[in-house]
């Protein structure tokens, strides 16, 4: 969505003309905010929508989006809680290589497009499922699954909570599972910038020392190896 700023009014009041991806033409949104007890009371007004079939479509989408952004803001704001993030589904999947022939014939697989696991993640919607190493998923909610962005592409609309119908392949046979999208785990964030800092201090050596570890004996020439398209 893009658009300019009509008016603005510091803690009262702001107005924009917008115009979505696939919106006929410009509307017009409004934000008044007032006090309200101890807090404030948002008030939202998307106006300048048409009533043509076109719009009809567009409307159930519009209504979606600003009560998820409305409820995102009221999370940010009481708990710091960014429902965008946290609420982003995950399969809990350790991504496989390619399908390619060597790959298909060592793990005697019936297809050669989809996603091939490496493992799944200890305590997470796949685990559950009953998917494993090897397992090849081919489609979710009935969408065909290429390849890992076909996968990211399916689960648009999905949040944590949700559950998919997963179908996968472990070696000739075809499986049908029903996964539950595992939550993000959200990091417990200092409230005070010092505290912040500290924090934020010992991720960094931590996480300076566990790479330090994983290039004990690497030498520069092997760091420095770029691999060739096909390796």
């Amino acid at each position: 969505m893009v658009g300019e700023f009509v008016a603005l009014e510091p803690n009262k009041q702001i107005v924009l003309n917008v115009r979505g991806r696939t919106h006929p033409e410009s509307t017009q949104v409004q934000i008044t905010l007032e006090p309200k007890n101890s807090g404030t009371q948002v008030t939202l007004t998307h106006a300048g929508i048409g009533a043509d079939s076109v719009w009809a479509q567009l409307l159930p989408v519009i209504e979606r989006h600003w009560e998820n952004g409305l409820e995102c803001l009221q999370a940010v704001l009481e708990t710091g809680e960014d429902l965008r993030v946290s609420r982003r589904p995950m399969l809990g999947i350790a991504p496989g290589g390619a399908l390619d022939a060597a790959t298909i014939a060592q793990k005697q697989l019936a297809i050669s497009q989809g996603v091939l696991l490496d493992g799944v993640l200890d305590g997470m919607g796949a685990q559950a499922a009953g998917l494993q190493k090897d397992d090849v998923i081919v489609s979710i909610n009935g969408q065909a699954i290429i390849d890992f962005p076909t996968l990211a592409t399916a689960l648009d609309g999905c949040q944590a909570g949700d559950t998919v119908a997963v179908e996968f392949y472990r070696g000739s046979e075809r499986r049908t599972a029903a996964m539950t999208l595992s939550a993000r785990q959200m990091p417990v964030i200092p409230v005070q910038s010092q505290a912040l800092a500290e924090t934020l201090q010992q991720n960094y050596t931590r996480l300076l020392g566990e790479l330090t570890q994983i290039l004990v004996g690497v030498s520069e020439e092997d760091a420095m190896y770029r691999p060739g398209p096909e390796a």
